[in-house]
């Protein structure tokens, strides 16, 4: 995106939802918050954002650093989706229900976390903005 709008112009959302698709059907298990940062991380950006929001049905939260929330979200998704899929098409509540498949999950999360951190690291973001087992 960078390459064909300005940077200040950039902005990324994460919808922390659970659905399940059905025979084609996508099923809203769990209606949960749309995250959005700013790609400079602009606090002013983050205002103007909430600004459009409020008054909404949306539940919004900004977020001070656009390359952590989606490292943060990419935590749930590799293992949780990719898991499911290759499990046969799967849900999540029969993977966490699995003894053996929640393993395979966490250590996959573990993965994750290490990449992000070593990635938010690369880029310089601060120290106490690092992914943890809390995610």
């Amino acid at each position: 995106l960078s390459e064909t709008f300005p940077a200040e112009s950039i902005f990324g959302g994460m919808a922390f939802t659970c659905n399940n698709r059905v025979d084609g059907i996508v099923k809203h298990l769990k209606y949960g918050k749309l995250s959005v940062g700013h790609n400079l991380d602009s606090e002013d950006e983050l205002h103007n954002v909430e600004a459009l929001f409020k008054g909404s049905k949306v539940t919004l939260e900004t977020s001070p650093c656009l390359l952590y929330s989606r490292w943060e979200k990419l935590c749930w998704n590799i293992p949780f989706n990719g898991l499911a899929v290759a499990m046969g098409g799967i849900t999540t509540d029969k993977i966490v229900e699995d003894k053996d498949l929640r393993e395979v999950a966490r250590g996959l999360m573990e993965e994750v976390i290490l990449c992000g951190n070593k990635d938010l690291q690369h880029h310089g973001v601060p120290e106490e903005t690092r992914l943890t087992e809390e995610v």
